[in-house]
Order: C-alpha cells, then sequence, then structure tokens
C-alpha cells in the first residue's frame, strides 16, 4: 500500500547483545513498563482492545500481559467485580471450536480439541497487529493453573475428547495422562501462529507454583515436578521455531518476590529461559540475589496491595534503577467498557484491593522515559556510586559516562558521589510530573555533592556527562521540560559533511528501490542538537511522486506523505510509526522512516511508495550512506 499503511513486523525483541539483562527492539536498547489489564483482551469476545492499546499508547507505556486461551476467570476470581479475564457466559474465546455438545463449564457448548477456532487466531492476530503499530511488546503467556481450574478446556467435563481426569494438582506436570500431548498441541499450534510477530514474548507458564510449591510459602518457586514440566514446554517450543522464520524470547514466572536462582537449574530445567518473571517483589530482590546473571529480570506483576498509586509507583523505580529490565502493574480501571482505563476498581473481598488510574499510568511514562534516556548497553547495577548523605538507594552506572540513583523515602537528600573529575549535567526528576531540575556542576575532586528534594515516596536523579547526547531511543524535549536533556554541541563541519553526502545517500535509496521494484519519493535530512529549530535536506522523486485518483481511491501524495514521516521522526527521535504516541496533526504514524544520531544530531531518512517493510529498507540505504563514516 502506497505510504506504508500495512503493518510489518521486523525482528522480535531479544536481549541486548551488549547487556542481555535488557532488551533490544526495532534496534535499540529498552525497558518494558506496563500499567495494563488483567490479561483478557483476546479471550473476552466483549472487550474492546483497539480501545484498550490506543490508551496505553497515549500513556506512552510500551508493555502489556495476555493469556492466551488455555485459562480463564470465573466473576469473583480474586475478589476481582469487574475481570477482564472472566468473559460473561459464551463469550469465552478460546482456541479450539466449539463442539454441538452442551455443558461448558462457562456457558456455551463444550470444546472439540481436535479443531481450531478460526475466530479465536483472526482476533490473536488482529490485537498483536495493533499493538506492534503502537510499538507495545506483548507477553503472549500459553499455560496457567490458577484458582477457576474449573473452567479449562482441557479438563475433561469441558471437552468432547476423553482428556484423563486430573487434580488440579497435577495439570502442570509430566504425569498428567493424555492432557500432556493436548498440552503440546496447543502449545506447538500457538508458536506457529504467533512466529509472525515481532513484539511478543512467549512466556510458558504464568504461576506455575500456585499449587505445586518446591517449599509451601508465599515466596516459593515450583515444585521438582512442574519445573521439569516446564523444560518440556521450552523444548515444544524451541523445537517448532527451529523450523520456522523467527526465534522468540522465552519467559517464566519463577516465584513470588525473589531468591537466587541455582546454577544447577540455569544450566538444566531453565536452560532455556531469556527472561524471568517474579510477581510481588517489592524489594528487587531477584535482582540482588542475581547480579551476575546475563538473562532478563522481569517484576511483570503488582497489585492488590491497595488503592494508592504510591506503593505501585515506588516498586517499579526501585526494580528498574536496581537493574530489572521490566515493570508491570495490574491495573483495574480497564474493564469491559471502560477499555480507556476510565473504571473506579472494584472488589467484592477484604482480601484483595487493587487500583489503576491515568495517573499512574503517566507516572510509569515517567519513569520509562527516565530509563530510556540511559546507555543501557552499559549500564550495570553499581550502589558504590553514592557513598554518603542517604539512608537508603539503589543505582545503575556507566563509569565516566552515566550514573542514576534512586533515593526512597521522603525529605531532602544532599549526596556524595564517586565521580571521575570532570563537568557534569545532574537531573533530579519529579516522579510525580516529570519536571527536571537541572544544573551543570564541575568538580576537580572524586568525590561531587548534589541536593535533591524527595517527595511522593522519593527522588530519581541521572548524571551524565555535560554534553552527553541522547541514548538511543530516548524521548526528548526541550531542555528543562519534562523530559527534557541538554542540547548536544554540534562538532565543527558536521551540516557541511552532510551535504556532500546527500546525493551519495539520495543515490543509494535509488538503487536499493530498484533491488525492491518500488518507486515513490526519498528525503534525506539532517538537524543539529536534539530539538530541530532548521534542517538541511535533500529530495528526489524515484520514479514517480504521486499515485493519481481513480475510481477506488483518492490518490496519494507520496511527497507529503515523506515529509509526513521525516516530520514525526524530528519530534520523535524514533522511526516513523514508532512514536508512541498517537500522530498528532500532519502525521500519518506510518513506518518507513529511519533516524540516527551522527555527529552532534540526527540524520534522518523517509521514503514513501512502497510496502512500509520497503520503505524502511529504502531509508536505511540512505541512512547509511551518510553515517557509515563518522
Amino acid at each position: 500500500m502506497a505510504g506504508g499503511a500495512r503493518f510489518a513486523p521486523g525482528a522480535p525483541i531479544r536481549l541486548l547483545p551488549e547487556n542481555p539483562r535488557y532488551f533490544e527492539w526495532q534496534g535499540r536498547p529498552v525497558v518494558l513498563v506496563a500499567s495494563g489489564e488483567h490479561y483478557g483482551s483476546v479471550v473476552n469476545a466483549d472487550f474492546d482492545y483497539v480501545k484498550y492499546l490506543n490508551t496505553i499508547q497515549a500513556a506512552g507505556l510500551n508493555h502489556t500481559r495476555l493469556f492466551l486461551g488455555d485459562y480463564v476467570e470465573a466473576p469473583g476470581a480474586f475478589g476481582i467485580v469487574d475481570n477482564p479475564l472472566a468473559p460473561a457466559e459464551g463469550r469465552f474465546l478460546a482456541p479450539w471450536a466449539r463442539s454441538s455438545v452442551p455443558g461448558y463449564a462457562r456457558g456455551g457448548n463444550k470444546f472439540d480439541l481436535d479443531h481450531w477456532n478460526p475466530e479465536y487466531f483472526t482476533r490473536l492476530h488482529a490485537f498483536l497487529d495493533e499493538a506492534g503499530r503502537r510499538g507495545i511488546v506483548v507477553e503472549a503467556i500459553l499455560f496457567f493453573a490458577g484458582p477457576t481450574l474449573a473452567n479449562h478446556p482441557l479438563l475433561a467435563k469441558n471437552n468432547i475428547n476423553g482428556t484423563t481426569e486430573i487434580d488440579a494438582t497435577a495439570y502442570l506436570t509430566l504425569t498428567n495422562g493424555n492432557v500432556l500431548a493436548r498440552q503440546e498441541a496447543y502449545c506447538r499450534q500457538l508458536v506457529r501462529e504467533l512466529n509472525r510477530h515481532d513484539n511478543i514474548i512467549i512466556n510458558l507458564c504464568n504461576e506455575p507454583w500456585f499449587y505445586n510449591q518446591e517449599n509451601p510459602s508465599f515466596a516459593s518457586p515450583p515444585a521438582a515436578a512442574v519445573k521439569l514440566w516446564i523444560q518440556r514446554v521450552a523444548e515444544w517450543v524451541r523445537q517448532e521455531e527451529s523450523t520456522l522464520p523467527q526465534k522468540h524470547l522465552l519467559s517464566v514466572d519463577l516465584m513470588n518476590q525473589g531468591a537466587r536462582i541455582p546454577a544447577a537449574e540455569l544450566a538444566g530445567v531453565f536452560q532455556a529461559i531469556d527472561v524471568f518473571n517474579v510477581h510481588y517483589d517489592a524489594n528487587a530482590a531477584i535482582v540482588q540475589e542475581n547480579p551476575e546473571l546475563r538473562r532478563a529480570l522481569a517484576f511483570n506483576e503488582t497489585g492488590f496491595n491497595g488503592t494508592g498509586d504510591e506503593f505501585y509507583r515506588t516498586q517499579g523505580w526501585r526494580f528498574l534503577l536496581s537493574g530489572g529490565a521490566l515493570y508491570g502493574n495490574l491495573d483495574f480501571s480497564f474493564t469491559v467498557g471502560h477499555e480507556d482505563g476510565t473504571a473506579s476498581p472494584r472488589f467484592s473481598t477484604g482480601s484483595y484491593d487493587a487500583g489503576g488510574s491515568a495517573a499512574l499510568r503517566r507516572q510509569m511514562r515517567i519513569l520509562q522515559d527516565f530509563m530510556l534516556q540511559l546507555p543501557l548497553a552499559r549500564m550495570q547495577p553499581d550502589n558504590s556510586v553514592v557513598v554518603g548523605g542517604a539512608d537508603s538507594w539503589v543505582a545503575l552506572a556507566s563509569p565516566g559516562e552515566a550514573v542514576a540513583v534512586w533515593f526512597p523515602g521522603s525529605g531532602p537528600v544532599d549526596v556524595l558521589l564517586n565521580l571521575p573529575a570532570g563537568e557534569w549535567t545532574y537531573e533530579w526528576v519529579d516522579i510525580l510530573t516529570g519536571a527536571i531540575t537541572k544544573q551543570v556542576a564541575s568538580h576537580t575532586a572524586w568525590v561531587a555533592q548534589a541536593h535533591g528534594e524527595r517527595h511522593a515516596g522519593g527522588a530519581a536523579l541521572r548524571i551524565t556527562r555535560a554534553g552527553a547526547l541522547p541514548a538511543p531511543g530516548a524521548r526528548v524535549a526541550q531542555a528543562g521540560s519534562a523530559t527534557g536533556l541538554p542540547i548536544p554541541p554540534e562538532p565543527a563541519g558536521a551540516r557541511d559533511t552532510f551535504s556532500t553526502r546527500c546525493d551519495p545517500a539520495l543515490s543509494a535509496m535509488r538503487t536499493k528501490a530498484a533491488q525492491l521494484n518500488c518507486g515513490g519519493v526519498a528525503v534525506i535530512a539532517f538537524f543539529e542538537g536534539a530539538t530541530v529549530q532548521s534542517w538541511t535536506s535533500k529530495m528526489c522523486v524515484v520514479g514517480r511522486y504521486k499515485d493519481a485518483p481513480d475510481a477506488k481511491s483518492s490518490g496519494a501524495n507520496l511527497l507529503g506523505i515523506a515529509y509526513a514521516k521525516a516530520a514525526e521522526m524530528a519530534d520523535t527521535l524514533r522511526n516513523s510509526g514508532q512514536a508512541g504516541r498517537p500522530p498528532m496533526t500532519g502525521e500519518f504514524g506510518w513506518q518507513g522512516g529511519a533516524i540516527k544520531a551522527w555527529r552532534g544530531g540526527y540524520v534522518l531518512a523517509a521514503f514513501s511508495g512502497g510496502k512500509s517493510e520497503d520503505d524502511h529498507l529504502v531509508s536505511e540505504a540512505g541512512l547509511a550512506a551518510v553515517t557509515a563514516t563518522p
């Protein structure tokens, strides 16, 4: 489609090669932050997932979780009154087709496990495509044996296929009779269906300790028999993907809270796991107990700790600044009919209570933006950067380049910092508003001082070498604004050098377009600093600059589309179509443009006229022609 309106996935999200405790997606280091619904976006046929994803995108967040259909809840589970994971009777959409035999526990006919449900897979693909368009990564959960196990389609009473009668403790083991073969068929089918999507992490099992605990307690990993079953499920996924184009990250929920993961399990039952998840780890124990682990650590579910925002907000800051890669909060303001997150969370029992709000989602974006402005490829946990003046902190550092510190509590802090001599930019970030108090200071000794104010649960401090470029993928605004960074100086001659490379860049774009058998409009541009004030650009027509109107179409001005992509990138410093926000007036939100930091500013290339994936390849060719040589 001209202009690239069709979504085209790229390489799947993966562990960041330079620092595998973080992620890389769409060519940039990322952390994932969520404040999302209770996992029912696809299986609940009444849930408006487009409205939900629009709300997440507008909040600037980049993650959500999803149950894939082996598990569904009944009303009242966990005391949740308006539960997206508890569809109305007859509205549960599962991967399996319904039979002609009535009697499923949650209404409607029983399931026929020999046949798949096309309606479910159409909805699943549409959800993942819409999430991908909005820059949202989905953790797709294969299995769970939770409090409403009686609703599982694989249980004997819920299908017509004669599955083995088992109890809850057997479901996630290798001794569950012929249920195991049905689990394998389901797993392999889902892996095949999911393969084309780049924005997924495959979660093998949610809370596998729920009925089978190694050491019965709130904070226990699953029993040995369940770990062997997890290993088998990982084998199914890896075997299936060995014949498919894409290879995805595998995650598993390990335990509530956190503990050290035994080396024997890392080399054995958990060898294939890329991401270890914990729930309710308020003190970031999983990160602190596994400092040398070169896999991602995720706090992918919190909630049920009252209605206030502070507990969930501060947990996120502590976890990510301890070295975690993902933080996910359950937001119960998302319900059927309130997929825009405007509901008041309701619970039927005093044993459970939780929150969620637009205000909390805005606060979570401040955390996400803070992290994305760090050089994640080189950041490591390092509490030694603070040497005095505070009673508690966690810190990340890239020695000589950047420091990030979380100070929990309230009141002033006058901290002493272990920093090399030089000029540094100090930014105290208000965790409620995102406002930044910034100063640039020089010192000659190894100890530097900084004063800040903690409120609403704490304060965050980011320290960078003065004049450093924003980290790849960072959202950048005017210096001093809520998400501002200093504007970097332009090295002498950068604009002149760019001008000499414009024609070779456009030539490279023409060549790539010819290879891909597409035509359209190519634009290459450069601007200084982190906020565009003026740019130098050049364009050329590659075969055509418009698609004329006809009886089926109003036509397309490819010149206008190319410049719209360029304008969007100049504002977001992200590839076009990946802004993390809805398109503004004058933008289309279409993919196909590419941008890269270079010599104190940014080079951007935009092509319009082919499929979105082809437009992007053409743009990358132009970008490489300018930036390949420093």
